[in-house]
C-alpha cells in the first residue's frame, strides 16, 4: 500500500542538515540519509495515514487527509486531529472538544509521571514529599496534595539549615512554592494561585539580592561585580513568565491594578519579615508595572 508523505518530519538530527531545525525536508533526508535510514526515522516519528474512513458516513476515503477538510462522499467537515500518541485521527465535529479534553488529561498524566522520576531514589525529605504531592495529582487527590506540597517546604527549610553550607539556599524553596502555584491555577483556585505566582515573584527578587549581598561578604567579587549583580537584580525582576502568569490571573479575576496591589502588599506583610526577604518593595513593584 502506498504511504503518503505531505508534511516535514523530525529529522532525529541535530542540527538539522537542512537548516531547519528541528524539522529536515523529506527530499533531503532520503538523499543525505539513504533510504534504510529515512524509513527507520519515518517509522519512529511520523505517524503514516494510510486508508482512512469518513467518521460521517464511514465510506472509505481514496486518501486520508492531513488536514481538516469535507469529505467527498457525504460533504460533512472532516476535523483531523494529533492524538498524544502522534496518531492522525479523524473526528467529526461534535467529538473535538471531548475528544481535546481527554487528550489534555492524557498529556497531564504523562507529564507528572514524567517529574515523579526526578524525585524517585533521593534521600532528602522534601524530594519524598515532592513525589507524594505528584501521585496525589496524578490521582485527583487535591487535599493530600497540597498537605504534600507544604511538608515539602517545611523539610527543605529544615534541610537547608542543617546543610552546613553557611548560607541558605532559597532557589529550590522558590521552585516547590512555583510548583504550587502551578497546581493551585490547575484546579482553578485563581485567588489562591495569584498569591502564590506574586510569592514566587519575591523570592526571585529577594534572591538575586541576597546572592549578591553574601558574594560581597564572603569577598568572591569585587565591587563593580557587586553592583552589576544588585543593578540586574533591579533590572530583571520580575521576570516575564511570572509576569505574565500574575497579570493573567489579574484579567481572569477581573481585579483592578489597586486591587492587585492590595494582594501584593498582603504577600509582602505576610512574608517580609518571617522570611526575611527584600525591603525594597516598591521598585519590584513598579518593574511589575512595566510588564502590563
Amino acid at each position: 500500500m502506498q504511504l503518503h508523505i505531505t508534511q516535514h518530519i523530525r529529522c532525529g538530527l541535530y542540527p538539522c542538515p537542512s537548516g531547519h531545525a528541528p524539522f529536515g525536508r523529506t527530499s533531503y533526508m532520503l538523499e543525505t540519509l539513504g533510504e534504510k535510514s529515512f524509513r527507520f526515522v519515518i517509522k519512529k516519528e511520523v505517524t503514516m495515514l494510510k486508508k482512512a474512513k469518513c467518521p460521517y458516513c464511514s465510506k472509505e476515503l481514496d486518501q486520508a487527509p492531513t488536514s481538516s477538510k469535507k469529505c467527498p462522499h457525504c460533504k460533512n467537515k472532516i476535523i483531523v486531529r494529533t492524538s498524544p500518541d502522534k496518531e492522525k485521527v479523524l473526528l467529526r465535529e461534535d467529538q473535538v472538544e471531548e475528544k481535546v479534553k481527554e487528550w489534555k488529561e492524557v498529556y497531564r498524566i504523562r507529564t507528572l509521571k514524567r517529574e515523579s522520576e526526578n524525585y524517585k531514589g533521593s534521600d532528602f525529605k522534601s524530594d519524598k514529599h515532592l513525589y507524594n504531592a505528584v501521585m496525589y495529582r496524578i490521582k485527583n487527590d487535591f487535599d493530600s496534595t497540597w498537605g504534600e506540597y507544604n511538608k515539602a517546604l517545611k523539610s527543605y527549610l529544615e534541610e537547608d539549615s542543617k546543610s552546613g553550607l553557611g548560607e541558605r539556599q532559597l532557589g529550590p524553596y522558590r521552585n516547590i512554592v512555583l510548583k504550587m502555584a502551578q497546581f493551585l491555577q490547575e484546579i482553578n483556585k485563581l485567588k489562591e494561585a495569584l498569591f502564590y505566582f506574586i510569592y514566587v515573584m519575591y523570592l526571585d527578587f529577594s534572591i538575586d539580592l541576597e546572592r549578591a549581598e553574601v558574594s560581597k561578604k564572603l569577598d568572591i567579587i569585587s565591587k563593580k561585580e557587586y553592583e552589576d549583580d544588585i543593578k540586574y537584580a533591579y533590572a530583571n525582576n520580575p521576570i516575564p513568565f511570572i509576569a505574565e502568569k500574575i497579570f493573567g490571573l489579574t484579567n481572569e479575576l477581573n481585579i483592578s491594578i489597586e486591587d492587585l496591589r492590595k494582594e501584593y502588599d498582603e504577600v509582602i506583610l505576610k512574608l517580609r519579615e518571617p522570611m526575611k526577604l527584600a525591603k525594597d518593595i516598591e521598585a519590584l513593584w513598579n518593574n511589575l508595572l512595566k510588564h502590563k
